[in-house]
């Protein structure tokens, strides 16, 4: 496996070979339901106005048949993001010449663009009270519940991966994060535990801020564990960057049956003085220090960064000896740091490019297209591991990725 590489065409198209029914296999009637509870609201609070182009507020008090028409509307509304997973130019899927039927004949663009921006996920009238324990109150209800759903569908392989995202948002938002690593640079961070071969996203934390985490923890520690609660005691491993390698997260992991690997940032006390150094050191050498269930590495790399010499610091509690891969000329723990350390980032990158998110001010509305994407690209992912396995999984039964 390549590590943290960018995926050709053919290698997409290889992924996603045929997804019209992957809403069968992950979804079925949970969004609808869902929506069910949403749409209420949406009715009595979010849709003063009627009559497009006027401005006069036409009459709240609909019949139960309207109130029906509106709640089939909605759905459909759902229906083009879902269903295109290449997005279109609206104006040409509903237009009365070239577009597609299937759309047309359920409502007209103004019809569509209006009932979007009318979404809401929540219940509006105890927002307030909610967000004073979550600022994610708006769509936190929906977002836990498809990460639920995530966790329930799907056992993991021996391999995972912890890594953050962002989805792009530039936006008024108090949570907006600025990371300029990332192609989107602004936007809401996501925090995703994703399976390093298959790399279906089994877990995701939004990050509101450190108010938002254990004060007694530190932020990166805290996500550390928390996202990996649904593989505690099954002998896993986590691999992860140096945003969350720490001895302490290891030994805590370690308490509950999770090996992890991960690189580690150069300040860390525990790190030996002799580790850090480069000056005597020949380059492509390693050192090993091990200390119980811990193994640490100082790597000085055959090139030369910026005319100097650079080392790498990596943790790992999986591996005890110093053992050398010798396909690629590199210590074990490198090695096997590099086959599995993309499994968020090839997640995310399926989702960026088969992306059905669209211009928003809202940072709720940019969320629930983010959730839409996950769900796309997880139920590709079941639906080939259905396919894979040579017949469909019985009702309430998970999909594996071992």
């Amino acid at each position: 496996m390549a590590s943290r590489k960018n995926l050709s065409e053919n290698e997409i198209q290889n992924l996603l070979l045929d997804v019209r029914d992957e809403d069968e296999v992950f979804l079925g009637d949970e969004l609808e339901d869902e929506l069910d509870e949403i749409i209420p609201d949406f009715r009595d609070e979010q849709v003063p106005v009627e009559e497009f182009g006027s401005n006069h507020e036409t009459d709240l008090e609909s019949s139960e048949e309207e109130v029906e028409e509106d709640i089939v509307q909605v759905r459909i509304t759902n229906s083009p993001v879902i269903v295109l997973t290449v997005p279109e130019v609206l104006r040409e899927i509903l237009d009365k010449n070239t577009g597609i039927n299937y759309f047309r004949s359920t409502m007209s663009e103004k019809r569509f663009e209006f009932l979007t921006n009318c979404l809401r996920f929540d219940d509006r009238s105890t927002r307030a009270e909610r967000r004073q324990h979550s600022k994610l109150a708006p769509i936190k209800e929906l977002f836990d519940h498809i990460v639920e759903t995530s966790k329930s569908l799907y056992s993991p392989s021996d391999c995972t991966t912890i890594d953050e995202q962002l989805l792009g948002f530039r936006g008024r938002c108090p949570f907006r994060m600025y990371i300029p690593s990332k192609p989107d640079k602004y936007g809401i961070k996501l925090l995703m535990f994703c399976d390093a071969k298959s790399y279906y996203m089994i877990n995701s934390i939004t990050y509101t801020g450190k108010d938002s985490t254990p004060r007694e923890l530190p932020v990166a520690e805290y996500y550390a564990l928390e996202l990996s609660t649904s593989i505690h005691g099954s002998n896993r491993n986590i691999t992860h960057d140096n945003l969350f390698t720490s001895i302490p997260a290891a030994e805590k992991l370690l308490t509950k049956n999770v090996t992890t690997v991960g690189t580690m940032k150069r300040n860390k006390t525990e790190i030996p003085t002799h580790f850090l150094e480069t000056k005597n050191r020949l380059k492509n050498t390693s050192m090993f220090a091990v200390h119980d269930e811990l193994t640490l590495l100082s790597y000085v790399p055959p090139k030369l960064s910026k005319g100097k010499k650079k080392n790498v610091i990596m943790l790992s509690t999986m591996h005890y000896q110093p053992d050398e891969d010798k396909s690629v000329d590199l210590p074990e723990i490198i090695s096997f740091h590099n086959q599995t350390k993309g499994g968020v980032d090839t997640f995310y990158q399926l989702c960026h490019t088969y992306s059905i998110s669209r211009k928003t001010c809202r940072w709720s509305l940019c969320v629930f297209y983010g959730i839409l994407n996950i769900v796309g690209i997880n139920s590709m992912i079941l639906l080939h591991s259905s396919k894979a396995n040579g017949s469909s999984q019985p009702p309430g039964a998970k999909y594996s990725g071992a």
